[in-house]
């Protein structure tokens, strides 16, 4: 769960990137600690969700508050801000005495104030629309400023473990409500400058701010103290945005280990050890509890492939699906569906769900090989760094070409793959893939099967039990399948 786009794209970047164990245990403890506290986490769930949909990406806010100051290099808007609004004051009282008889200054005041008003006007035409933009980058609204406040200062219900300068929470709680350059102060000052830049977003203050612009430039002034305002914070803006992605991130981990508590942590190898992924009753997260179905797997040592075989439909992709998520969940710091899940610290590289495109005239076997030659160029990569493996899983590849050659160019890949020292696994119904001499000598080979039994009405029925067996799958279901669906061969 995440709704802010600092929080979207941290958890993606989490999801997505190397699942290291140094930085995973430090997530790790983080998330035990967040876990328990429900009430906090709706809280901000719903604060989070309001921003998000009302205030859109930061970017540009985090870019303009790191940026040159615009008005800081037009200082004469300025001056001529504070000459207008003197002139506007004397003119005032010229009219007063005019209309009081005391001086005969009504008319010349009153012209100036008129002369004044299309000066400032033309001013504000010509001059001011880059500034214009900056207030819809900086304060787009006080509602949206406002909200931002909040998101931050809900931070405060985070552990104050100030005695650990290193701890995930202690860095996010001081980034965001931790002195006088927080999120939490810096959005409570915007706040202030925000509202006196509503003025002219707003029906029921647009009769005052006319004037204020008018005789004194009212936006200018605006601009100078938002300007201000960027003097002092902007060298923490970027730090605030990323705290809040990392905290939305965690608490949206912390909520998997709260609602699973069955599931467990991954216990980190060395890289010392043998580069083994090594699961208990590994389920894919994703199916529900009283449909999934658990097995055992394990993969590596470096320079070996666990074989997946098996007809459709029978838990080939489901299992490799597993197997990369939970990788992907151990990485992010999260615990994994499983009794015990052990791994070295990996990059994982798929070939998955692959498609054609037609606009670049890629065919779907080109669109494979290509994925194929980016899963084994970063095996290679990692293959020079003595602390991370790569890991590899290929579902039911090159399948766009004919059966012999596909037997050829999987080996060929595998070799690229396991000269590299990488782990992974291959999934294919293609039995004889099985029988390759250069496969044999290092792949494990497992299967999933199917029953096909009648029914009480005597049609064939075909059932899978989605359990993984050890060796090759001794059937086949492709034509029968084909019958069951009314295309077998007429009779």
């Amino acid at each position: 769960m995440a709704s802010t786009a600092p929080g979207i794209r941290t958890l993606a970047s989490w999801l997505t990137g190397p699942a290291d164990a140094e930085t995973s245990i430090a997530r790790r403890r983080a998330i035990e600690t967040l876990a328990p506290m429900h009430d906090q986490r709706l809280r901000f769930y719903s604060l989070s969700r309001e921003v998000g949909d009302s205030t859109g990406d930061p970017d540009q806010f985090v870019e303009w508050a790191a940026g040159e100051p615009w008005l800081k290099q037009r200082r004469w808007l300025m001056t001529w801000a504070n000459l207008s609004a003197v002139l506007t004051i004397v003119m005032l009282i010229a009219v007063l005495l005019g209309f009081l008889g005391v001086a005969p200054t009504g008319k010349i005041g009153l012209a100036t104030l008129v002369v004044l008003a299309i000066v400032n006007v033309a001013f504000t035409a010509l001059f001011l629309a880059p500034a214009h933009e900056i207030f819809s980058i900086a304060m787009s609204s006080r509602h949206s400023v406002q909200n931002y406040r909040e998101l931050f200062a809900s931070a405060e219900w985070l552990p104050n473990e100030s005695g650990n300068k290193g701890d995930a929470i202690e860095k996010i709680r001081r980034a965001m409500v931790g002195g006088e350059r927080s999120a939490s102060a810096g959005m409570r000052d915007l706040a202030k400058v925000a509202e006196a830049g509503g003025l002219r977003q707003s029906a029921s203050t647009f009769v005052l701010y006319l004037p204020l612009q008018a005789f004194a430039l009212w936006d200018v002034r605006v601009l100078g103290r938002l300007e201000s305002w960027q003097e002092k914070y902007r060298d923490d803006v970027h730090e605030w945005f990323d705290a809040l992605g990392q905290l939305e991130s965690l608490l949206s981990l912390a909520a998997i280990h709260d609602e699973n508590p069955q599931w467990v942590f991954p216990t980190w190898l060395g890289s010392d050890d043998d580069q083994i992924v090594s699961a208990k009753a590994l389920g894919h997260p994703l199916l529900a509890d009283d449909e999934r179905v658990c097995n055992d797997a394990t993969v590596g040592p470096s320079g070996t492939v666990l074989l997946v075989t098996g007809s459709n439909m029978s838990g080939k992709s489901t299992l490799l699906r597993s197997i990369g998520l939970n990788v992907a969940l151990a990485g992010a710091g999260a615990p994994v569906c499983a009794t015990a899940f052990s791994l070295p610290s990996v990059e994982l590289a798929t070939s998955i769900r692959v498609s054609d495109n037609l606009s670049a005239g890629v065919s779907f076997y080109m669109a494979e090989l290509q994925r194929l030659k980016s899963v084994v160029d970063r095996a290679i990569h990692w293959s020079a760094k003595p602390n991370r493996t790569s890991l590899f899983l290929l579902d039911e590849i090159l399948q766009g070409t004919n059966s012999r050659e596909r037997q050829i160019a999987v080996v060929r890949v595998l070799k690229h793959l396991m000269d590299s020292n990488a782990i992974g696994a291959i999934s294919t119904h293609d039995l004889e893939l099985a029988d390759e001499p250069a496969l044999m000598s290092v792949a494990t080979t497992v299967h999933f099967r199917e029953t096909i039994q009648p029914d009480a009405d005597g049609n064939e029925k075909m059932t899978f039990d989605y359990k993984m067996r050890q060796g090759v799958s001794p059937t086949t279901n492709a034509l029968r399948l084909l019958e069951m669906v009314g295309l077998g061969e007429e009779k």
